[in-house]
């Protein structure tokens, strides 16, 4: 899974011209870690501009009455990317703490890229494990192998570690 463009700015200490230079173009996501209810950025020389403009209507990805998106848009840009650090902190420490529970085995795996992990637990523990967090809550993904979890500014510091004491509270049991 690759991260996103400032996540991986933030992630690598590096500013947004040194990652973006060596490409042609640079698609930006305002969801997710930036917060904002819904849009994309794409940043590309001039002479790209009609044609990416032509297949942005062709796929159907014009909307009318933008303003309101815009300005969730820019408010992220503004104030969400300073705080890109704070979702990777979160990702480290609960690969960290989900790690005592992949005890080495080469068929649990843990992965932690950015402001996500992925943890893939023991196969017959995938279907207890989904019951168990969502009793609590805690809604993942079915481990297909694995689940992904990912830190966002709606995550607090609270919110993470009620999810690591109830994985402890699991695999404790």
């Amino acid at each position: 899974m690759v991260p996103g463009f400032f996540n991986a700015i933030s992630k690598l200490d590096c500013n947004e011209n040194d990652l973006a230079s060596c490409a042609d173009t640079v698609s930006i996501c305002l969801s997710k870690g930036l917060g904002s209810p819904a849009g994309s950025v794409l940043l590309l020389p001039k002479a790209l501009e009609a044609k990416a403009r032509r297949w942005r209507k062709m796929l159907g990805g014009g909307m009318r009455q933008a303003g309101v998106i815009a300005a969730a848009g820019i408010y992220a840009l503004e104030n969400n990317v300073k705080r890109l650090k704070e979702d990777q902190e979160r990702a480290e420490f609960l690969a960290k703490e989900l790690n005592k529970y992949t005890n080495g085995s080469s068929d649990q795996k843990l992965i932690q890229n950015t402001n996500m992990v992925f943890f893939t637990p023991k196969e017959t523990d995938s279907q207890k494990l989904l019951s168990f967090l969502s009793n609590k809550g805690i809604i993942i993904n079915e481990p297909l192998p694995s689940t992904r979890m990912v830190m966002h500014l709606d995550i607090s510091d609270n919110d993470l570690n009620y999810v690591v004491n109830s994985f402890d509270e699991y695999y404790n049991q």
